[in-house]
């Protein structure tokens, strides 16, 4: 698993313009069984540059932008990937496909800079990405959080596979695609946004006045439910709980408590074992995957623990606008900073992708 995990934070994140600058690793037995990956991403923002998922007033109209609806990635939070990819699915005539999804860190960063000047323009209502069971919960969850209904068209939704069943469309976990609330009169402009930044876009329902979730396939309703049984009213499982028996030995101890070494050969075997422990071997074979020095920002880079890249402030009252990618160029250029004069030709450099101000 820590492979796949390496390769995935440096394939997309470096290819997405984040420099990986430090890191660390932990090895613990418990998860020799459960190779579980738990990501999260902490940061700090503006109160007024916060998009809530919602959707609200009627008529407003559900746009769907970004990457189309494949077949990848359908089940992907509640299976891993399939067995094997050899011969059809059920007689379908389809080869079998991963169910963890195929992402496309040059698309998202285009998303990412399109959705940015959307909130920019104050043409987003409300905005919700489609990452775990696709357009069903990102739909249910609109409308369950907002003050209506909300009608869907599938038919509407941009596919690129042939032949997908309403079932597949609604549970694709396709990436790189977001589902947004818009103002009637602010469609053209938010489709103008997503021609600018080469971000496919289409209509695909709107807000309406009701308590129902309607989703329709070819002139026939799928779905009619409403939305909150769907998105908040799930069951909820109370597991058994159990203290451990060593709780209170484990809350009780500290360093004070640890054992020491009481001659020269304890000592010695003990350092012996440290050094062995992968918890305290060097990190660099994992860190020296990434790059550091996308965007060529970095101030500091570590094999281990934390970096530093340079801070960027908002512009002062008249000073020039701060810069912003390149609409339509999904690239993002690596650099590394090894002196001023490299830094210099980074910034200077047609094909390099700034870093947006806060």
């Amino acid at each position: 698993m820590l492979p796949g995990v390496v390769a995935g934070v440096g394939g997309y994140g470096n290819s997405l313009g984040l420099p990986n600058i430090g890191g660390e690793v932990v090895f613990d037995p418990s998860y020799l069984g459960n190779p579980l990956v738990n990501a999260l991403c902490v940061g700090a923002m503006r109160t007024e540059d916060l998009h809530l998922a919602f959707a609200s007033g009627t008529g407003n109209k559900i746009v769907l932008f970004g990457a189309r609806t494949g077949l990848d990635g359908i089940g992907g939070v509640s299976v891993l990937a399939s067995e094997t990819f050899d011969g059809d699915e059920s007689g379908s005539g389809r080869k079998k496909l991963p169910s963890v999804q195929v992402g496309d860190p040059f698309t998202e960063k285009v998303l990412i800079e399109c959705c940015l000047e959307l909130f920019h323009a104050g043409l987003v209502v409300g905005i919700q990405d489609l990452g775990g069971a696709g357009l069903s919960c990102a739909t249910s969850e609109l409308a369950s959080a907002g003050d209506g209904g909300m009608s869907v068209d599938l038919d509407a939704v941009p596919l690129r596979a042939s032949g997908m069943t309403p079932a597949e469309i609604l549970s694709s976990e396709s990436q790189e695609r977001m589902c947004a609330v818009v103002r009637p009169e602010d469609v053209e402009a938010f489709m103008a946004v997503c021609r600018r930044w080469d971000v496919l876009a289409s209509v695909i329902g709107e807000v309406t006045d009701g308590d129902r979730l309607v989703i329709t396939w070819h002139g026939e309703t799928v779905v009619d439910v409403p939305p909150r049984t769907v998105a908040h009213d799930g069951p909820v499982y109370r597991r058994p709980v159990l203290r451990s028996p060593g709780q209170d030995d484990l809350e009780a101890d500290g360093p004070q408590r640890l054992p020491r070494p009481a001659a020269p050969p304890e000592l010695r075997a003990e350092i012996l074992r440290m050094a062995a422990s992968p918890n305290l071997s060097s990190r660099a074979w994992v860190t020296d995957q990434y790059d550091r020095y996308v965007r060529g920002n970095t101030a500091a880079a570590q094999p281990a623990d934390a970096g530093c890249c340079a801070s960027t402030r908002p512009p002062a009252a008249g000073s020039p606008s701060p810069p912003t990618a390149t609409p339509g160029s999904s690239r993002s250029t690596r650099t590394r900073a090894r002196s001023s004069r490299s830094r210099r030709r980074t910034a200077t450099s047609p094909r390099a992708v700034p870093c947006r101000w806060p």
